[in-house]
């Protein structure tokens, strides 16, 4: 099985989001009110955004935070399609940690179907 994070695709969501800005990654942090260190950890899913930074971001990025539930239900929606399992970050298999595929496949899914994401919204 493989597995893919609710994190690594929300991360990837807000990455996509911020280049499609033109914003780097600096600037986009600074605004955040993080170090540029846990912004990379967020976009790359390892580091779990809270609610309120995801209503920040979004205001940030001017889009609204709904826009963002619909790109996540959507791009989940396309990886389960492909025979990925999405799960928490923090769960487990019969108490062992799981090990994530590489957040270069979220990201690969998102930009391969992002015409067809955005037709559905």
């Amino acid at each position: 099985m493989s597995f893919i994070s609710n994190s690594q695709i929300i991360g990837t969501i807000f990455s996509w989001l911020r280049a499609q800005k033109n914003i780097d990654q600096i600037t986009f942090a600074k605004k955040m009110k993080l170090t540029q260190a846990s912004l990379s950890r967020i976009e790359n899913g390892k580091a779990i955004m809270n609610i309120e930074q995801v209503l920040f971001a979004s205001n940030i990025l001017e889009i609204e935070s709904s826009y963002v539930l619909i790109l996540f239900t959507k791009l989940k929606e396309l990886l389960e399609n492909q025979g990925f399992v999405i799960v928490n970050s923090r769960d487990t298999i019969n108490g062992r940690n799981i090990s994530f595929e590489p957040i270069t496949i979220v990201r690969g899914v998102l930009t391969q179907h992002v015409l067809s994401i955005m037709n559905k919204i």
